[in-house]
């Protein structure tokens, strides 16, 4: 999802590439998609936020979230006698901070108004990158606590928009790219040459 703040920028500079029908039907599907993406974020946000014990169920999950999740993550990968654990910590960070500082750069898209002072860009959600990062690696290694993971990483994911501080194309965008992070993982492991510590 593209800034809308900047989509005229962006158009301009996709004219000369692309057919005018063909451009016309995708900015057409394009707003369309941001539409529906605003409409349901902000639905399940105020659904959220109606009911107490959903509303303080979500802000503990975020708090979850926002500290010792990545922490715990990394140290059952390691418990779990995975292979590489080292590596496999600057291969998580080194994914983490680019999605972070470069992918999201790239969009620029800003947070919904109910995020407040949250800092940074919104697309895609570094939250669900993790979590998709996280449930993809969980079929391949051993980890503790497995389905409390699995779990957690889903409702970390559906949190996000859930505390309004993402739209739900974020999450999704978010939870595609870490679970293709993942995976790059699982084959960085069988095309390695010597064994890794």
């Amino acid at each position: 999802m593209w800034n809308p703040q900047q989509r005229k920028e962006g158009i301009k500079r996709l004219v000369p590439l692309i057919p005018p029908k063909l451009l016309s039907y995708m900015i057409k599907f394009y707003e369309q998609v941001h539409s529906y993406d605003v409409r349901y974020t902000a639905h399940l946000y105020t659904t959220v936020q109606k009911y107490t014990l959903l509303r303080v169920a979500s802000k503990a999950v975020k708090i979850l979230s926002d500290g010792p999740a990545l922490p715990l993550f990394l140290a059952f990968y390691y418990f779990g006698g995975n292979p590489a654990p080292f590596f496999f910590a600057a291969y998580s960070l080194f994914w983490v901070f680019y999605h972070e500082l470069g992918i999201k750069k790239i969009f620029q898209r800003h947070r919904p108004q109910t995020a407040g002072e949250q800092p940074g860009f919104s697309f895609p959600s570094s939250h669900a990158f993790t979590s998709g990062f996280a449930i993809t690696s969980a079929f391949f290694f051993v980890f503790p606590w497995e389905t409390v993971l699995v779990t957690f990483g889903i409702l970390n994911a559906i949190n996000r928009p859930a505390v309004g501080v993402h739209y739900i194309a974020d999450v999704i965008a978010g939870l595609l790219l870490g679970a293709i992070a993942s995976l790059g993982w699982v084959f960085t492991l069988g095309i390695a040459a010597v064994p890794l510590p």
